[in-house]
């Protein structure tokens, strides 16, 4: 509301979607994010059902309103997406995700009603409840304590030169969070800065209005906006990668922003 294009001109904009997963998903090959973002299958639900031991229901799409869960919501209870559980499945999974422990998501399940046997027993089920994610955070820490370095897919470095290199004590838990975020937070970065070089050599009539993490936005007169030059940035923008062996095409919600005289 305070910075808005100029009269006669607009923003070509977009933001790249769950960016972080989708670079946890190629790093550590894990099926149930490949499966998320491929099937559109609800993650949090799955992530509940594997903390507290509950069977899958039948739709991993639309657990909480398909009928044919019924049985499955009035088997464990569960009335809606916002039921305190999955709330804290959501959470904790973050958390841990983002190099945590989970503590934080577990103090605020007990404040909302869960008891803290069926949370502490929740959280030891999460930490192998996505395999392939538990042995990749294995693999990282291992990475760090051996070489004190942590890399994203270009290669550009992270260095822990407080960790004494080959040591037999653990990794501390802070060095972990650290190298466990980067790959993803510094992948993203790789991807904005790459893209900006890119705009710049095919598009230099466009000017960089600013870079949030995983939002760009681009300023343009607007009688030069026509329907290829839109495509070609949204090409740019979805520009696949190679990560740890695997393609990814980053998906993006697309937008003009025109200034508020024009709406």
């Amino acid at each position: 509301d305070i910075i808005i294009p100029d009269i006669g001109e607009c923003w070509l904009h977009w933001d790249w979607k769950w960016m972080e997963l989708h670079f946890l998903e190629m790093h550590s090959g894990s099926r149930i994010l490949q499966q998320a973002h491929n099937d559109g299958i609800d993650l949090h639900t799955w992530t509940m059902c594997k903390m507290f031991g509950y069977q899958l229901p039948p739709n991993l799409k639309d657990p909480f309103k398909d009928p044919a869960c019924e049985s499955w919501r009035d088997r464990y209870s569960l009335r809606s997406s916002s039921d305190p559980r999955r709330i804290f499945s959501k959470s904790a999974r973050f958390e841990v995700n983002y190099g945590g422990t989970g503590s934080v998501a577990a103090s605020k399940a007990i404040r909302m009603g869960l008891s803290k046997h069926e949370v502490q027993l929740a959280m030891n089920n999460l930490l192998t409840a996505d395999i392939d994610y538990y042995r990749w955070r294995q693999a990282t820490e291992r990475e760090v304590k051996a070489t004190r370095i942590i890399r994203t897919f270009t290669g550009r470095p992270r260095r822990f030169l407080s960790v004494s290199q080959g040591s037999s004590t653990a990794v501390p838990p802070k060095v972990v969070r650290e190298a466990l975020d980067y790959k993803m937070q510094a992948g993203v970065s790789d991807v904005a800065n790459l893209t900006v070089i890119e705009m710049d050599k095919r598009y230099p009539q466009l000017g960089l209005v600013w870079t949030m993490h995983d939002a760009q936005y681009y300023r343009v007169p607007t009688v030069h906006v026509t329907d290829e030059l839109i495509e070609g940035v949204k090409n740019i923008a979805k520009t696949p990668y190679i990560i740890e062996s695997r393609e990814k095409r980053f998906p993006i919600d697309f937008d003009i922003v025109h200034p508020p005289e024009v709406s």
